[in-house]
């Protein structure tokens, strides 16, 4: 749970202050990738076809990552669009989603191969 997250909304700046409750996004990962390194990525697609590409490093291994979520309770309520992709401990708005459709794994081997 993050009992004090402060949205950024996409070019107007701060949005609001909110309860996210969800699930932890490296708990998330861990359980549907569990051969996941920390130097593969992870592409997180919304409904809408937006996409945001995060390290496994910056997720397994800083302390922004431990505080990374798919919330599906915003204020006790569900997000209005779907689960959100909401990392709670990250100043960029960018990487923040409504409708979480799809994570893509991206293994470190591949990109090399």
């Amino acid at each position: 749970m993050a009992p004090r997250w402060i949205r950024i909304g996409h070019g107007h700046g701060f949005d609001d202050m909110v309860r996210a409750e969800g699930f932890e996004l490296r708990a998330f990962l861990s359980t549907n990738f569990p051969e996941a390194d920390p130097d593969d990525f992870f592409l997180f697609v919304s409904c809408d076809g937006y996409r945001a590409l995060l390290s496994g490093r910056e997720i397994f291994a800083t302390p922004e990552g431990a505080a990374m979520m798919i919330a599906d309770r915003i204020n006790g309520e569900p997000p209005p669009r779907g689960y959100l992709l909401a990392p709670t401990a990250d100043y960029f708005s960018d990487r923040a989603m409504w409708g979480l459709a799809h994570v893509v794994w991206i293994r470190q081997a591949e990109i090399e191969s």
